[in-house]
C-alpha cells in the first residue's frame, strides 16, 4: 500500500519573485499551505483549492531589468507565463483565486479578507505581514 500525502484544504502557489519564506506566516493565518513553483514548472495538479501569487508585467520587467535582462524577452517570458495562468485558472476558477504580488504585499489584510470572502470564511483576525525585503 502507499502511502499517500494527505491534501491540504488550501494551497498557495508562489509563481513570484516574493520568496516563500516571506509568504509563509501570511498562508499560515489564511489556512494555506505554501507551495512553491519554478519558472519552469507545471502548475499544480491537485484538487484542492488553490491561492495562485504572481508577478505583475511591471515587476516581472523590473526585476528583470535590475537583472540586466532585456526587457523585450522578460516582456515574452512573462506573456507566456500569464498565458499558461490564465489557461489554467480557467479550468479552475472555482477553487483558485489569482493574487497579485503587489497586491498581497502593498495590503496583506486586504488579500487576506479578499481571500475569506472568496472562500466564505472570516478573515483571519491576527495577520502577520509579508517581509518584502526577503524578496
Amino acid at each position: 500500500m502507499v502511502d499517500e500525502k494527505p491534501q491540504p484544504a488550501l494551497s498557495l502557489a508562489n509563481l513570484s519573485g516574493v520568496s516563500a519564506d516571506a509568504l509563509r506566516s501570511w498562508s499560515k493565518a489564511v489556512g494555506a499551505e505554501v507551495e512553491t513553483i519554478g519558472p519552469n514548472d507545471t502548475l499544480p495538479s491537485t484538487r484542492a483549492p488553490l491561492i495562485l501569487v504572481y508577478d505583475s508585467v511591471e515587476t516581472a520587467l523590473t526585476a528583470a531589468m535590475a537583472s540586466g535582462a532585456q526587457p523585450s524577452s522578460a516582456l515574452k517570458e512573462w506573456e507566456d507565463r500569464a498565458g499558461s495562468i490564465l489557461a489554467f485558472w480557467r479550468q479552475r476558477r472555482r477553487i483558485t483565486f489569482l493574487l497579485e504580488s503587489d497586491t498581497l504585499l502593498a495590503d496583506p489584510a486586504g488579500a487576506a479578507a479578499a481571500v475569506a470572502s472568496w472562500r466564505g470564511t472570516p478573515p483571519p483576525a491576527d495577520l502577520p505581514v509579508p517581509d518584502a525585503t526577503e524578496a
